[in-house]
């Protein structure tokens, strides 16, 4: 899968293995190696940056490292990494040889790895914005109830406590022991009550 390549600089001449042209998608038999048989391969859009990259790796004295698109005679698009390494003398380069290895596969599923990257933050960002009117429903909610249970604490309490307070002002003031037991029942069921309903309020509150 390594198409091998070799550039003799000084010349201006291409050699390619048979792998080279298969990635290209050219025949070796009726097809040339050169310059232009591969600049005709590479997408357009990606042209002129390839080959900047590679004068600038011989200028530079650095490896070549490139990726591109190329486009077949078939239309099939492909990518291509290219890597090479050039030999110089004292009057300059030589040549540069290298490989190139179709990476197609690894585009897509960078791409795709990419696009799952923006598909989870915009789930975040939608996740978030649900909790935070969660999270303000909740707390109306909350504010609801506590007005609630304050209104229910004054209309409940207010009149046990008065059935309370009666009671024990008319035990107090009869001297009838029959109406006095009564009044005792009484007051013990109501001071009953009013413990059940504080109880239940404050758990209502928890």
């Amino acid at each position: 899968g390594a198409g091998l390549w070799d550039w003799d600089i000084r010349h201006g001449t291409f050699t390619w293995a048979p792998e080279m042209f298969r990635l290209l998608g050219l025949d070796p038999d009726t097809d040339c190696a050169g310059f232009d048989a591969w600049a005709a391969s590479v997408h357009p859009d990606d042209r002129e940056r390839a080959g900047e990259l590679s004068q600038a790796a011989v200028r530079d004295r650095v490896p070549l490292t490139n990726q591109y698109r190329i486009i077949r005679p078939t239309g099939d698009v492909r990518w291509i990494e290219a890597v090479g390494n050039t030999t110089y003398d004292a009057d300059g380069p030589l040549n540069m040889s290298g490989i190139c290895i179709d990476i197609t596969a690894r585009k897509l599923a960078e791409q795709q790895l990419q696009e799952h990257r923006e598909h989870l933050e915009d789930m975040v960002v939608s996740r978030t914005l649900e909790l935070d009117d969660a999270k303000k429903a909740a707390e109306a909610a909350n504010v609801s109830k506590s007005a609630f249970l304050a209104n229910m604490s004054h209309e409940i309490r207010t009149p046990m406590n008065a059935i309370i307070g009666r009671t024990h002002l008319m035990s107090r003031d009869t001297r009838d022991s029959l109406q006095r037991e009564r009044l005792r029942k009484v007051d013990g069921a109501a001071k009953h009550l009013l413990q059940v309903i504080n109880d239940i309020l404050d758990l209502s509150k928890i």
